[in-house]
């Protein structure tokens, strides 16, 4: 549950968010309104706002910042959906799913230029620009580096490759949402390492729910990872740990696509069987162990501070 402090700037995000999708071309600004109204844990924008308030920066600036970032990740949402051929979002049909790959690549679009809207009228400095886009690169990068593996049909990624693509992927635009008020300061680049860290065992957390989840409280279908052939930490470590045929017979289903729910549920079997759970669940416990500390180091104490602490923590341990 959140506090109080972080229900309210909830709220008051729903409520720009709904108001930023207003445009006059209606043909793209309805699916938007109707693709952001479904939710979300709105992690991100809380976080740059609650950020904000414990740096004592001034909060009505950073929540166009905020306000911008949750659109970013929106529109890599929507351009994700289409790379992995994703059936649901939040419990609802993906946008390619109802309107068609073309007009759903161009509703992404028509969200990143709203992003820049939000952004340029935020008032902010250019070394925080400049932040903002390193960041978005780097989500970019990590999405490359997923892509890329898929694409070559391979599975040689190492345990250091997957914390960097989920790094990138993940915990970047997490850590920016953070970092960003000490922009320039000596704390930035200690609390944002800390953060990304942090949405590494986030992305583990995710992974976990996609083949142990409830759709009824998870929002995606379980096992879609198995369909998409990702290169989960799970899916690497049941590969490596696996005696050779059942490597082989789980590298067969992933490569295949399938979403045939038996070969799913025999993929999803043979990850169980191989430790990787255990594995998996262990590496986001000892990074939060880790990293947690320092974020707690750097954040000024007060009631801000201490809905930061709660959500990451409510977030890493979540069943949704």
């Amino acid at each position: 549950m959140l506090g109080k402090l972080s229900s309210t700037i909830k709220q008051d995000i729903e409520e720009k968010l709904e108001k930023a999708m207003d445009s006059e071309y209606v043909d793209f600004a309805e699916p938007l309104k109707e693709y952001m109204s479904r939710g979300g844990k709105r992690i991100r924008p809380l976080l740059t706002i609650l950020s904000a308030k414990a740096h004592n920066k001034d909060v009505e600036q950073y929540t166009n910042v905020a306000i911008a970032i949750e659109m970013f990740h929106n529109f890599t949402l929507i351009h994700d959906d289409i790379e992995d051929d994703s059936m649901y979002r939040r419990g609802k049909p993906t946008l390619h799913i109802t309107y068609g790959i073309p007009l759903a690549i161009n509703l992404g679009d028509a969200l990143y230029t709203i992003v820049w809207k939000h952004l340029l009228n935020a008032g902010l400095s250019v070394d925080e620009l400049n932040a903002i886009v390193k960041t978005f690169e780097e989500v970019v990068v990590g999405q490359d580096i997923e892509l890329r593996a898929i694409h070559e049909e391979t599975f040689d990624l190492d345990y250091e490759e997957y914390y960097t693509l989920a790094g990138n992927k993940t915990g970047s635009l997490i850590a920016l949402c953070l970092a960003l008020p000490l922009v320039g300061k000596e704390n930035f680049d200690k609390l944002y390492v800390a953060v990304r860290q942090l949405g590494i065992a986030f992305q583990i957390k995710d992974d976990l729910l996609n083949i142990t989840g409830d759709f009824e409280k998870y929002k995606k279908k379980i096992g879609d990872d198995i369909t998409e052939g990702k290169r989960t930490l799970l899916v690497l470590y049941a590969l490596k740990n696996l005696n050779e045929d059942k490597a082989k017979e789980l590298k067969g289903i992933l490569l295949s696509h399938t979403k045939d729910e038996e070969l799913i549920k025999r993929a999803i079997s043979l990850i169980k069987e191989s430790g990787a759970v255990e594995f998996a669940q262990s590496k986001a416990e000892e990074l939060v162990s880790e990293y947690l500390p320092v974020v707690d180091e750097i954040i000024p104490p007060g009631e801000a501070k201490d809905e930061i602490m709660k959500i990451i923590k409510m977030f890493i341990k979540r069943e949704a």
